[in-house]
């Protein structure tokens, strides 16, 4: 502040040129207006800073929740694909149990069948030999 008071010592160049310059008094309530400006000022930058990281750390943490959920989304996706993967396996294979029980059955009715026809054919190829038989004897 002493600095400010003191006048500047007059230089042979300067008094030739221009008119002296005096001293530059400031009031105490300028230089205190002067200095709460400044102080506002850093303040508010502070402020500013302040609120930057905050949204920084707002858009971060969306980020990171916007992972987690799409990764959550991802697994379920997968979770419910091989549930329905295994769900269509285990209907193909009661779809080819079934078709095995029907064919078996088939197959057992028509051995069964072929097996009364081959006995009857046998049966009555016994009852033509033995009719065959008679005649002759006849």
């Amino acid at each position: 502040m002493a600095d400010i008071l003191t006048p500047i010592p007059p230089s042979r160049a300067r008094t030739n040129r221009r008119i002296k310059p005096r001293a530059i008094v400031f009031d105490e309530s300028y230089l205190q207006s002067l200095k709460d400006e400044a102080e506002e000022k850093e303040n508010e930058k502070r402020r500013q800073q302040a609120l930057k990281k905050l949204k920084r750390e707002e858009k971060k943490r969306k980020v990171e929740e916007d992972k987690a959920r799409k990764e959550t989304e991802r697994k379920e996706k997968k979770r419910k694909a091989e549930e329905d993967k295994t769900r269509k396996e285990m209907e193909r294979e009661e779809k080819r149990k079934k078709r095995n029980e029907k064919s078996a059955m088939k197959k057992s009715s028509s051995v069964v069948t072929a097996t009364r026809n081959e006995s009857d054919e046998s049966t009555s190829s016994v009852q033509a030999e033995a009719s065959t038989s008679r005649s002759e004897g006849d």
